[in-house]
């Protein structure tokens, strides 16, 4: 089972948009199960996606829980600074207003770095490949300094719509995994035949 991330950097094999549409499926369904039992993974990145073929079309597993942790109650204290600057949404470096210092909502913070995992699906490599210093992301990101561009002719319009609506720097703006789910379970006829 190659990481996913191995899959992006062998420029010759390309996926296809049904590969895609699967690998975005599998690993929403995942991290919605995850959060369904308030656990949030905190390091979602191509390198824990785990991919595989079955009947000839890819799928995807969600690995590497080394700094999920569950959830209790609404906020979590984020004493410490975890996941890959790449994927980290930017209320990790600089908070969120309302929740004190270092307490947030963990769960918006999976879906930011699934949307960046969606971007990766989109362009065929990691986030931000321009960016020489990676731990200046979030906090560029925050700011508005910095936002991977996507190219929506590149991609069917739905997904393009939700893989931007998964990067929104504000929490509240940011959907659940199950409102994910459901989007990409309407638009998988569109992704599918898109050429």
């Amino acid at each position: 089972r190659p990481e996913f991330a191995l899959v992006l950097k062998d420029k010759e094999e390309s996926l296809s948009w049904e590969s895609k549409w699967n690998i975005a499926y599998d690993i929403t369904v995942a991290l919605k199960f995850l959060h369904k039992k308030e656990v949030v993974h905190r390091d979602l990145k191509t390198d824990n996606v785990l991919l595989y073929k079955k009947d000839d079309v890819v799928h995807a597993k969600v690995a590497d829980f080394g700094l999920s942790k569950m959830q209790t109650g609404v906020e979590q204290s984020t004493t410490m600074t975890v996941g890959t600057c790449r994927y980290m949404a930017p209320e990790m470096v600089l908070g969120v207003v309302g929740y004190g210092v270092g307490k947030f909502p963990m769960k918006p913070v999976d879906i930011y770095a699934l949307g960046m995992t969606f971007v990766a699906l989109v362009t065929g490599e990691e986030p931000y490949p321009e960016t020489q210093n990676v731990m200046s992301i979030p906090s560029k990101v925050g700011s508005g300094e910095l936002y991977q561009e996507l190219d929506e002719r590149r991609c069917p319009f739905l997904f393009f719509k939700l893989t931007n609506h998964c990067r929104a720097i504000k929490q509240e703006d940011r959907p659940t995994a199950g409102e994910v789910v459901n989007e990409l379970s309407g638009m998988k006829r569109q992704v599918v035949e898109f050429k």
